[in-house]
């Protein structure tokens, strides 16, 4: 299925938009984007890596029934992970809607409520907040979703692994 959406004009375009992008911010801002400073919270990925995380998420998204149109609900902080949430939506052509980290219940379900998430990710903690728990206790005000993925290690019966998947494990 992923070679068919490579095949896709439309996502080429994407990827092609994206890239570009970032090239004239750099040219543009005199100022590099580093590897080490974008990810400073993760591992290190070079292009393959990327591409292949990408694909694997994308992968997942297609298995769990996320799609074209879809809508996948993402809270997590500027790192390594959230790039490949976003090059995996695009290469099926689902929809990211970016939640703020400090974001907490009331905001998780205002937003749900408007955008109808068909899954959400986010990470097990940031800022020493479980965000997993925080996951677990709106799920049930999101009567579309159909699964969660966290910046674990390890999946659990009702969340998948972000880190598992993006790995290959």
């Amino acid at each position: 299925q992923i070679e068919a959406i490579r095949n896709d004009g439309a996502a080429q375009d994407a990827w092609l938009a994206l890239s570009q992008r970032l090239e004239h911010i750099e040219r543009n801002s005199g100022l590099a984007v580093s590897q080490d400073e974008f990810q400073a919270l993760s591992q290190r990925l070079a292009d393959a890596e990327l591409r292949t995380a990408a694909d694997r998420l994308a992968t997942s998204f297609l298995h769990e029934g996320i799609g074209h149109g879809d809508v996948v609900m993402v809270q997590l902080p500027n790192i390594a992970e959230l790039v490949i949430v976003y090059l995996a939506a695009a290469r099926i052509g689902a929809i990211v809607s970016p939640l703020a980290v400090q974001y907490r219940a009331h905001e998780l379900r205002t937003t749900a409520g408007i955008v109808k998430p068909k899954a959400f990710i986010t990470a097990k903690t940031i800022a020493g907040f479980d965000h997993l728990a925080l996951a677990r206790e709106v799920r049930g005000d999101m009567p579309d979703l159909r699964v969660s993925y966290g910046l674990t290690d390890e999946a659990t019966p009702d969340v998948l692994s972000l880190g598992e998947i993006i790995r290959g494990g």
